[in-house]
């Protein structure tokens, strides 16, 4: 019997399938629950499945057919992981593009699609992101050096250029006398 040439990488059809051994089918069955366990946890990248399809010891030909074949199908689409990815950090402060960046990266997603999904992110919602951490984090004394640089260290953490991060402080600290005069004015004026 003659196994199936896989260098082409095209997933394999249900004919090719039943032309496989049975350790070969289990493999590509193993090979699909795997990848599906971990899809109904959570949207991955087609790197992080075939990191662990790769930890479980499934020949790359196999995986390479089954993440074809999800990718055919839609289960798998770095893209629509991108574009979520992106919508969650939007909704959450803090976020810089930097930060973005490395953590699309470091999940295996190619460069050309993050820089292209980055840079959809302009440089004042960047810095909207930044002041809503800070203010989240709460009211900071201006004056007090280290309360500043504590600040200035969480931004920088983040990933936030000293230009957004400067800007940022300066910002939040307007905000901040902004709602220190209205809230005397209000004591000045109720009875």
């Amino acid at each position: 019997m003659s196994y199936p040439d896989h260098s082409d990488q095209r997933p394999l059809s249900p004919v090719v399938e039943s032309e496989l051994s049975g350790d070969q089918r289990e493999l590509l069955q193993s090979a699909r629950d795997i990848a599906l366990r971990r899809l109904s946890r959570s949207q991955q990248t087609r790197a992080q499945l075939e990191k662990a399809l790769a930890g479980k010891e499934i020949p790359d030909e196999v995986a390479a057919a089954v993440l074809d074949r999800f990718e055919e199908v839609g289960l798998v689409d770095d893209q629509a992981y991108v574009a979520a990815f992106l919508e969650s950090c939007r909704a959450t402060p803090g976020r810089s593009r930097r930060w973005i960046n490395h953590r699309l990266v470091s999940k295996g997603v190619d460069r050309e699609l993050v820089q292209s999904g980055v840079a959809e992110i302009s440089d004042e919602e960047e810095l909207a992101s930044a002041v809503a951490l800070l203010r989240r984090k709460g009211q900071f004394d201006p004056s007090n050096r280290k309360e500043v640089n504590r600040r200035y260290a969480l931004l920088a953490r983040r990933g936030f250029t000293p230009n957004t991060i400067s800007t940022a402080l300066a910002e939040a600290q307007h905000e901040q006398d902004g709602a220190e005069e209205s809230t005397d004015w209000d004591t000045v004026v109720s009875p």
